[in-house]
């Protein structure tokens, strides 16, 4: 019929309430896709003991499933869940929209060749040099896809791909300018990891005990940076919101981290200590909206501005609210929808 709402069904590696820039990314895209009159169901981890196999959230559906953590056991187990348990899920989905796990489905692929799959890419997996097992699996995987979305152009040139789309996610409402709030502190917003350039920051503030910082966050560097500011571990986007509306100043993990504080009107830093964190933030167009250090003598240099106030500011929070909103990034998703799939 011409009028029937339409299925989407998402299969992710972790959903809400797991914290993540992944999940957050389904979850605000899948909010809005049910606003707009589409059906949306998320097949993922049960990673959590005391959450429920099946539930609904503000009109999603979400199915989990338990799967061991065992090499190759682990991905036959997977298999086995996605023919036998959930196959319906797909039978009857109009779309299938794949994030990073395309390994997941490859036979569900099988069994729907005809069925149009939408595939994001979220992200390289932190380990450097990129192992070629890893390109191989995401170049097999853009294989197996209609539609590849990429969040970031490096993604291409790393993984030797070619991207049909390349996003970088969103901001909600809870962001705004608040100039007249900002403090002269320092905040870290995303994961305490390694692979976020933290360590560079850590080195670099480690003496500066006049810097009040704020680590807006949780990982395996979580004892590090309690060491030298505060830590608050994951938060709501409105507690974010609060905290960056009192910070001039904020030091960006990852895409994500960078749109939400520059929506807030901080000044970003990120730490691009790598040639591939270096083509991470230059290849894209969030590059102009910020303060791009590549080595602990740079951060050195850019904490010394941020204590006498003399670097140029690079923030245009209106133009980042505008341009990187949830709803416009769902109005892109909706045309590769539409381009790979007839709705009417």
């Amino acid at each position: 019929m011409k009028n029937e709402r339409k299925l989407v069904l998402m299969i992710t590696p972790y959903f809400y309430p797991h914290s993540g820039g992944v999940e957050k990314h389904v979850l605000e895209i899948s909010k809005r896709l049910v606003e707009q009159g589409f059906y949306v169901e998320i097949i993922t981890d049960h990673f959590q003991n005391s959450l429920v196999k099946n539930e609904e959230l503000g009109g999603i559906k979400i199915f989990r499933f338990f799967y061991p953590k065992i090499k190759f056991i682990g991905l036959v187990v997977i298999w086995w869940q996605m023919i036998f348990r959930f196959l319906a899920q797909f039978a009857k989905a109009d779309i299938i929209h794949v994030h990073d796990v395309m390994i997941w489905i490859l036979p569900v692929r099988a069994l729907f060749p005809r069925k149009k799959i939408i595939l994001t890419m979220h992200g390289w997996e932190g380990t450097l040099p990129i192992p070629k097992k890893n390109i191989f699996l995401k170049k097999i995987s853009a294989i197996f896809a209609n539609k590849v979305v990429c969040v970031g152009e490096y993604i291409g040139k790393y993984y030797h791909l070619s991207c049909d789309k390349v996003i970088y996610g969103g901001v909600g409402g809870f962001f705004s300018d608040s100039l007249k709030q900002k403090q002269s502190s320092l905040a870290y917003l995303g994961r305490l990891e390694t692979d976020t350039g933290l360590p560079t920051l850590l080195k670099a503030i480690s003496k500066e005990h006049s810097l009040s910082t704020i680590f807006i966050g949780e990982g395996l560097l979580r004892s590090q940076c309690e060491a030298v500011g505060k830590v608050t571990g994951w938060l709501s986007d409105k507690k974010i919101a609060n905290l960056l509306a009192k910070t001039y100043w904020c030091v960006a993990s990852g895409y994500l981290s960078a749109l939400e504080a520059l929506a807030s009107g901080c000044e970003v830093i990120v730490i691009a200590d790598s040639q591939l964190k270096q083509d991470y933030w230059q290849l894209g167009e969030l590059k102009n909206f910020l303060h791009i250090v590549k080595n602990l003598q740079e951060m050195k240099q850019v904490i010394k501005k941020i204590k006498t106030k003399k670097i140029k500011s690079k923030n245009t929070f209106q133009r980042i609210s505008n341009q990187f909103s949830w709803e416009k990034l769902t109005d892109q998703y909706l045309q590769i929808y539409f381009s790979s799939i007839d709705l009417n």
